[in-house]
């Protein structure tokens, strides 16, 4: 997904199949992130690389939302 540099807003929902993100880490240009309703998603937090994602804003999380600038620790 790293290859997706023009990509800013990623919404994935309902992708019971997903049980991983690409080890090459999210799109580098986002700024805004939605995941919901993918039960199957073991991955933990810390392998999605958020912290490469110096230009997101937004951040959802099945009904819990986080906005800036929460996210610029």
């Amino acid at each position: 997904m790293d290859k997706l540099t023009f990509l800013q807003d990623l919404s994935i929902q309902n992708c019971h199949c997903l049980t991983s993100l690409s080890e090459s880490g999210l799109p580098p240009n986002l700024t805004s992130l939605t995941m919901r309703n993918c039960k199957n998603l073991t991955q933990p937090l810390s392998g999605w690389r958020l912290h490469s994602l110096s230009s997101l804003k937004h951040l959802e999380f099945g009904e819990a939302s986080i906005s800036s600038p929460l996210l610029k620790n």
